[in-house]
């Protein structure tokens, strides 16, 4: 197995270049040589964030809608007992929902990398972040030159 100086789930980085991992294997290597532009700035941290937002806020909303109808089908009289399983149906597909929300607004730090054959890579720096080697990888990684933009 390979000796990184910086690894996260996603890649790891030496000397010869950035290299992604699955399970800690190396399964592509991306030479410096061939990398046409890295940009670190803050950004989703989930590839399709608005999807999981979308979903989220429709397990939300029939929650709203759920209750409102049983509530209000309680309040006129046409519904004289509330069974348990009336107040779980809504319940659960609220605390999915929230969860779906709250991850999909989640940001961090990203690095989107792009290679000379037009390949594009979202990497995720949350890890480097979450042990305050941020400016050591910045030192690090600035050796590629011009191509590289901070905004992080």
């Amino acid at each position: 197995m390979n000796s990184y100086i910086f690894e996260t789930k996603e890649f790891g980085l030496s000397d010869e270049g950035i290299h992604l991992l699955r399970d800690r294997f190396n399964y592509k290597s991306i030479l410096f040589s061939e990398i046409l532009k890295i940009e670190v700035k803050k950004g989703k941290e989930l590839k399709n964030w608005g999807v999981i937002f979308t979903i989220g806020l429709g397990l939300v909303l029939f929650f709203i809608y759920y209750s409102v109808k049983l509530y209000l089908a309680y309040v006129n009289g046409t519904l004289h007992t509330i069974y348990i399983e009336q107040i779980v149906i809504p319940v659960i597909p609220l605390l999915f929902g929230a969860y779906c929300v709250y991850n999909s607004l989640q940001n961090g730090t990203i690095m989107y990398l792009r290679t000379i054959k037009g390949k594009r890579f979202k990497l995720s720096l949350k890890s480097i972040e979450k042990d305050n080697q941020l400016q050591d990888f910045r030192k690090f990684i600035s050796r590629l030159g011009s191509s590289i933009i901070w905004n992080a």
